[in-house]
């Protein structure tokens, strides 16, 4: 009585290591083993932990091609979670709540990421919030970076290495899985996804592909850039599952000395498929045309004008839907040296929408915004008192024909060490 008695004990093990040949290869190595035992096994069962990364570096061929990667396995356990929305400051969150039903009670499947018209108000996160049980979890992630860049000495090359030169490519991967079953393929190996439900707890992948052409050219270049983002997670009730895939062309222009044009074209698809929430479910194909044109007055001054189309169609099995959107729009911007910046914008909006205005999918599409002819301005104001002191000052208006006038103002103000 009165004495302290051990419960567990653990065993550590670890193993660093490395390989530098070169300065243009690396390869590491860190890992460690980790066994925490139960004095009174009727408690719990001893627990077994294995972390390990391999990370590699290598610029082959005199650095034409730049690689690092790193693969990272782990175990463990993680509680289960199931998720609701925190009231913040408005301006501090990402989400907002969209009262579809006019009950004024707050249900999950009314909570949408802010539109960026509604971002200064955006008042909700979310948070995930434990609940009882633990899952052991098998974690896999998956980090590649490659870039492919021609030296650009030109000397004593034909004119058609001089035309390759120009082209550069850059490669990112990512993969991040968990899974609650230690089978060799679904958890060591990062590039199988197709996971049965009852085994996955979540995946998020992140494949980014663009092809430069005179990428550091003033005159003219041009990025064409393909896109996938995947999600999906498992909660209490169900799988959220979260996709986008798009393809993005931009070419830049620099007419004379003082006019530049800049085209973007687009198309894609993009969905959210909820187990639990299916009202809030959908999937709907994309593309915009979006042409801008700037002046320079001089370095510090300059003035544009832009237009975009947008227009997506949902899919039918997700309830159908569909937008047709114009926007024309003028913008500034000033720039002081040393001290801060102005930038202005002011646009016409007209948004064609046909579809369940009370929605997850209206929300998206009309970003917050109301059908017919609406106007938006906006200022963006930062000085800079001194080297570590700075003001920021943004002001978002918006009106519609059906809807009333919106302001929304905030100052922040940062100290910088």
């Amino acid at each position: 009585e009165g004495q302290l008695s051990p419960k567990t004990s653990g065993k550590d093990a670890a193993l660093n290591t490395g390989w530098h040949p070169s300065r243009d290869l690396n390869i590491d190595l860190i890992s460690s083993y980790r066994l925490l035992q139960f004095q009174d096994t009727s408690a719990a069962e001893d627990e077994q932990t294995v972390q390990g990364r391999l990370e590699l570096k290598w610029n082959p061929f005199k650095r034409l091609i730049r690689t690092q990667s790193f693969y990272q396995i782990g175990t463990g356990q993680e509680q289960k979670r199931e998720f609701s929305y925190l009231q913040v400051g408005d301006g501090n969150g990402l989400y907002i709540w969209n009262d579809y039903d006019s009950n004024g009670i707050q249900s999950l499947d009314e909570f949408v990421v802010s539109s960026e018209y509604d971002r200064g108000r955006a008042n909700y996160i979310r948070q995930f919030l434990p609940v009882a049980g633990l899952v052991r979890t098998y974690s896999t992630e998956f980090n590649n970076s490659i870039r492919i860049q021609s030296n650009r000495r030109t000397n004593n090359v034909s004119n058609f290495i001089k035309f390759i030169r120009r082209f550069g490519i850059l490669s990112t991967t990512r993969i991040q899985k968990k899974v609650n079953e230690n089978t060799a393929q679904d958890f060591l190996n990062p590039f199988f996804l197709s996971i049965e439900d009852s085994t996955l707890i979540s995946t998020n992948t992140t494949y980014r592909n663009v092809l430069s052409f005179n990428r550091s050219n003033p005159v003219f270049g041009m990025d064409f850039q393909y896109l996938v983002n995947n999600g999906k997670t498992l909660l209490v009730n169900g799988f959220d599952n979260r996709r986008q895939e798009e393809q993005r062309l931009k070419i830049r222009w620099n007419i004379e000395r003082k006019w530049e044009f800049i085209n973007s074209l687009m198309i894609g698809n993009r969905s959210h498929i909820s187990e639990f929430l299916g009202e809030r479910s959908f999937d709907y194909n994309y593309s915009s045309f979006a042409p801008e044109l700037q002046y320079y007055f001089n370095k510090n001054l300059r003035i544009g004008g832009a237009y975009k189309y947008f227009e997506a169609f949902n899919s039918t099995e997700r309830g159908g839907g569909k937008t047709y959107n114009h926007k024309l729009a003028t913008n500034l911007r000033w720039n002081v040296v040393n001290k801060g910046s102005i930038r202005t914008e002011l646009a016409l909006v007209d948004v064609n929408f046909k579809g369940d205005l009370n929605s997850a999918l209206g929300y998206a599409l009309l970003e917050g915004l109301k059908n017919g002819r609406n106007i938006t301005w906006n200022i963006n104001i930062e000085q800079r008192f001194s080297q570590s002191i700075q003001a920021l000052i943004n002001y978002d208006g918006r009106t519609s024909e059906s809807g009333p006038v919106i302001h929304i103002g905030r100052v922040q103000l940062r100290y910088l060490f």
